[in-house]
């Protein structure tokens, strides 16, 4: 009898999680390293899988798995070698799993049969197979952290909490933060030490406390990396293409709310890469390169925000040919001025493809401009870098958390709002800095050599895209204020504000279904004086300027 739904779907979030390791421990024994330590790995998935098919009372798995067991301790101990068919019954096994997990998710027992896959075990027992050579992969995996090492990282105890509770917690511990902050926007000097110097560690209390609170929603990047390798590893054989994915940062951890939501925009990103950018290897050949593409995933900590990068070695986006599609599309005007930066920054359009079919890796239409507006709704920012016939490089810089920011609290125009630091490249007094008109009545400042165009936030803040934004009067030389310095891309925008009230660190609330429509809003905070502000995103902002906004 079949233990009751509720230990099914605990354990059906195990199999989940060993299913990626299980796969991705498959791809690298199939590249033909460090073979020990993997066969180590996967007697250690079965083992654990199979405690837990016990305790949920699933005797068919537990029997397949504990066959499982003996074949791998035979390989373990050189009793059997490797063989062809060994990489089949892995594949079958993690196969296998999925389809397990299927009907685990709806609370149910699962009825497959397991008898082809128990045939090929007792087959292998037999050691009847020719053993398997390292150099017969169909494609090759690649990874920075040695399998052997993986091993050896110690087991971490853990429990698992539900992201609404956490998210409660993390807003209650803004609001404790910000009454602190009142508390000590308050006290005059005829407060005794002895308070004052209980505020202060409160308020070092509280900060270890938000950043524990926030560490909760960590999650390392290893996981999404397996799903996207696996992805890369299926579409290159679907297309016929060899591929070597090597992968780097795994270890650097990002919010679990964004891995999600930018699990399946990278998945199309990996599947064009491999689709549009690298060559089928006869081409690769012909133009003197590897036949086999290199695609690298790779992310790095950066304090606050991580760069993530996906890069190929394949034949690089032409900037003209984006341009004249685009075009051809109607998604830009013939005479539009655009670097070649600009142009390649199109394919980011809702509806630009440049595929002549539709295929099931691309030609719908759609794809690339989800990645955008992701990155953009994040308060990130994604850029590409890529040379014809060398390859492409997507790198997107993303706050590690969707909860927590550091800003400026700004005064523009009499309204108070939020600037992300992460944001800001630096901050001018127009006092120090002549200001200039352009022939079109632009005002500019001149800095370091480069021109500055200086707009007015509130020529695009406005609460619905198809409200008429009020005429404004450009900057006077007069005027001795600060300008925020905003880069996206290769365009800089200088943004003057009336005054730069404080620096505070803010919890994020979503918008209010009022402010839905506010171009460059990501999200709402309190202020430690207690009042609202909007949270604004100037890079979204500028990048709209650069395409004639």
């Amino acid at each position: 009898m079949p233990a009751n739904p509720a230990i099914l779907k605990m354990f059906a979030d195990e199999i989940e999680d060993h299913i990626l390791k299980w796969e991705s421990a498959c791809l690298r024994l199939e590249n033909g390293s460090n073979r020990s330590a993997i066969l180590a790995e996967l007697f250690r998935y079965a083992h654990n899988l199979k405690a837990g098919s016990q305790m949920a009372e699933l005797a068919t798995m537990a029997q397949l798995l504990h066959r499982l067991e003996d074949y791998l301790v035979a390989v373990k101990n050189g009793d059997l070698v490797l063989v062809e068919e060994s990489q089949d019954l892995f594949t079958d096994v993690g196969a296998y799993l999925k389809d397990c997990l299927k009907g685990l998710r709806s609370g149910k027992e699962t009825n497959i049969d397991t008898a082809v896959i128990e045939t090929k075990i007792v087959l292998l027992l037999r050691g009847s197979a020719d053993p398997l050579t390292p150099d017969t992969p169909a494609s090759r995996s690649e990874s920075s952290a040695p399998a052997d090492q993986a091993s050896e990282r110690p087991a971490d105890i853990s429990t698992k909490v539900k992201l609404t509770q956490l998210d409660q917690l993390i807003r209650l511990i803004g609001e404790l933060s910000i009454e602190n902050e009142m508390i000590g926007a308050g006290m005059t000097s005829a407060v005794a030490d002895s308070l004052r110097q209980s505020w202060v560690r409160s308020r070092k209390v509280l900060k270890d406390l938000q950043a524990t609170a926030i560490s909760l929603r960590m999650q390392t990047l290893e996981t999404l990396f397996m799903r996207l390798e696996k992805t890369a590893i299926d579409t290159s054989r679907k297309l016929g293409k060899k591929v070597v994915i090597r992968k780097a940062g795994l270890d650097v951890e990002l919010d679990k709310q964004i891995i999600e939501r930018l699990t399946e925009p990278l998945t199309h990103m990996i599947r064009n890469a491999i689709d549009h950018g690298i060559e089928a290897g006869a081409i690769r050949k012909f133009g003197g390169k590897n036949e086999y593409g290199t695609l690298i995933l790779s992310a790095h900590d950066e304090g606050g925000s991580i760069e993530l990068v996906i890069e190929d070695d394949g034949k690089g986006i032409d900037a003209e040919a984006v341009f004249r599609k685009a075009i051809e599309k109607g998604l830009v005007k013939a005479d539009a001025q655009l670097s070649e930066s600009e142009k390649r920054q199109l394919v980011f359009l809702p509806g630009f493809s440049t595929a002549d079919a539709v295929t099931e890796f691309s030609g719908r239409g759609v794809g690339m401009d989800v990645v955008k507006t992701l990155v953009d709704s994040l308060g990130g920012e994604i850029e590409i870098q890529s040379a014809v016939g060398h390859g492409t490089k997507f790198s997107m810089r993303i706050p590690t958390t969707v909860s927590i920011l550091d800003a400026l609290v700004v005064d523009v125009e009499g309204v108070n709002y939020a600037v992300p630091t992460q944001d800001l490249r630096e901050i001018i007094n127009l006092a120090d800095h002549p200001i200039h008109v352009s022939q079109q009545e632009n005002p500019y400042v001149v800095l370091r050599e480069s021109v500055v165009t200086l707009r007015r936030i509130s020529e695009f803040i406005r609460f619905h895209p198809d409200q008429v934004p009020e005429v404004q009067k450009p900057a006077t030389v007069t005027e001795r204020r600060p300008a925020l310095i905003v880069k996206a891309g290769e365009s800089v925008v200088g943004f003057p504000v009336e005054r730069i009230l404080s620096q505070q660190r803010l919890h994020i609330r979503p918008l209010h279904e009022s402010l839905q429509g506010m171009n460059g809003a990501i999200g709402t905070a309190i202020l430690a004086g207690g009042e609202a502000s909007v949270i604004l995103n100037l890079q979204s902002i500028v990048r709209k300027i650069s395409l004639g906004a």
